[in-house]
């Protein structure tokens, strides 16, 4: 199997590749920016003196209130849509008319009596690679081809 370009950067464009590698440095300065409050905190709790720094004497504990509000708030959002979203497909899945149920194989027989043909037909059909059917104004089967 050949390998996708991107398992081969030497074979990217330069510009290409500088700009990838600075949008994964800047993703990932974000990521450890997103850990500081938890590092602060592992931090106070091992003695130094960061945390107490921070949230005590700058007053950082209001900040954390305010968004804490504000992170509920966005919870309670997020989950209200879920259950909604989850509340309407039971609304329309739901009950004895369920859609996501598996459809009954057809079997020679029926599929025989709906076109009207002798169940040895259909077999031939199945059997078949390829098949034309032509198609009446009344959608009856007017001529089969096989090949």
């Amino acid at each position: 199997m050949k390998k996708l370009i991107i398992y081969h950067p030497e074979k990217q464009d330069p510009t290409k590749r500088w700009v990838l590698r600075l949008i994964t440095t800047t993703f990932w300065m974000f990521w450890i920016y997103l850990w500081l409050p938890f590092v602060s905190l592992l931090a106070w709790i091992f003695g130094i003196r960061i945390f107490e720094y921070q949230m005590i004497e700058l007053g950082g504990y209001e900040a954390l209130l305010e968004l804490l509000g504000v992170y509920f708030t966005i919870i309670f959002l997020l989950g209200g849509g879920l259950i909604a979203w989850a509340s309407y497909n039971i609304w329309r899945f739901g009950g004895e008319s369920n859609l996501r149920k598996p459809r009954p194989i057809v079997s020679m027989e029926m599929q025989a009596q709906h076109f009207n043909v002798e169940a040895k037909d259909v077999e031939e059909w199945r059997k078949s690679q390829r098949l034309v059917i032509d198609h009446g104004n009344n959608s009856q089967i007017t001529r089969i081809s096989i090949t």
